[in-house]
């Protein structure tokens, strides 16, 4: 899983950016598909991937890269002498992946942005101690209220809090079979071990 996950959000980014650095397009409407391509595919990865495993900070070091790219090239390009669409059959072919990256990174990011104003979300508590739950289905909460002790129910292996951001469960299924949401705390991404504070604690 974490070879994907590096494949995924670490060598397929740096790979496009790569590619717009050191295969550009030949013609103005070709690079303009390209770079646009790429940064419509780093706008969605960057909003529908948990960054946890690479560090969350990483799609804008990507973002600085890819700009920084497209204001180079036209410094490195003759853009009076430069076509304004591709020739020939070469020319046309490399305009298909960027084409590609365009499709599927503007459903993606459409997709990510309308999930923002969606309301329903559920933030699962698992692992609770037996017993030890302070509160019930409709209860009023504010910032810092108890709500029980950490404990090792369900499918545990030791003491621990399991915190799950996700859409609603279907009816019927599995607490968190939802489907997982990005979540953070004071801006960042928790991974294992790492620790909470907050009121009195």
């Amino acid at each position: 899983m974490t070879a994907m996950i590096l494949a995924v959000q670490v060598a397929l980014p740096l790979a496009m950016l790569a590619w717009l650095a050191f295969l550009p397009a030949g013609s103005l409407a070709g690079f303009a598909l390209q770079a646009t391509g790429i940064g419509a595919f780093l706008f969605a990865l960057a909003k529908v991937a948990q960054w946890a495993v690479p560090v969350w900070w990483l799609p804008w070091v990507y973002s600085g890269l890819w700009l920084g790219l497209i204001l180079v090239w036209p410094l490195r390009k003759n853009l009076r002498n430069l076509a304004l669409l591709p020739a020939g059959l070469s020319g046309w072919m490399f305009v298909v992946p960027s084409v590609v990256l365009l499709s599927v990174g503007g459903w993606y990011g459409a997709r990510a942005l309308a999930g923002r104003s969606l309301p329903s979300v559920e933030v699962v508590l698992a692992h609770m101690r037996h017993g030890q739950v302070n509160v019930v289905p409709g209860d009023v909460l504010a910032q810092g209220d108890r709500l029980g002790e950490v404990g090792n129910s369900g499918a545990s292996t030791e003491p621990h809090l399991h915190i799950h951001a996700q859409r609603p469960a279907p009816e019927g299924t599995a607490p968190i079979s939802g489907e997982p949401l990005a979540l953070r705390f004071n801006g960042r991404f928790l991974v294992r071990n790492d620790r909470l504070t907050g009121l009195g604690w």
